[in-house]
């Protein structure tokens, strides 16, 4: 598995791989109409924006077998005072779950944010249907700090659990 910084060129494999994903874990929580007519186009300029236009504070980084995108990780460097950096995406493809692509993927933000922004935390947010991301974050240490309502794309409100880990060095020494 290789793991390195994803760039403009990777943006349609990265709107595929989160399509997919919310396809698959948010269908009930989401609109059905956004998840089959509309999630494409709005992925896939949500993505390419992000990559022509990225912020000073943004990382994205690729896990990579051969040509297959096994899963990637996007990051906004101590983006929130309280909480520090903000993992805004985190996915593996249903393929390599339970292999540790997402463990490593979240060590790769963790270890970035503590070089780039030493002081910060590092915290995430997850719909609250997604029981087995949760189960996740608990597991490395994340703390359940706040629930808050999110209209999705496509419209509809959801409610967010943010996890929150306040020691980077502690979620990265966690991670093997």
């Amino acid at each position: 598995m290789i793991y390195r910084t994803a760039d403009l060129a990777d943006c349609e494999r990265i709107a595929a791989l989160h399509i997919e994903n919310w396809r698959e874990t948010y269908r009930g929580a989401m609109r059905d109409h956004y998840l089959d007519d509309e999630i494409w186009e709005e992925r896939r300029q949500h993505w390419h924006q992000r990559f022509s236009h990225p912020a000073d504070n943004q990382k994205v980084i690729l896990a990579e077998a051969g040509e297959k995108l096994c899963g990637f990780v996007c990051a906004f460097g101590d983006q929130h005072r309280q909480y520090g950096t903000l993992v805004e995406n985190l996915h593996s493809h249903i393929s390599v779950r339970g292999q540790g692509v997402g463990k490593r993927l979240l060590k790769a933000a963790a270890e970035w944010s503590l070089q780039t922004h030493p002081a910060a935390g590092l915290h995430l947010d997850v719909l609250e249907n997604n029981r087995a991301a949760q189960g996740f974050y608990k597991a490395l240490g994340g703390k359940h700090v706040l629930s808050v309502p999110w209209v999705p794309p496509g419209g509809g409100e959801v409610i967010e659990f943010k996890y929150h880990w306040p020691d980077i060095k502690l979620l990265i020494g966690g991670i093997t």
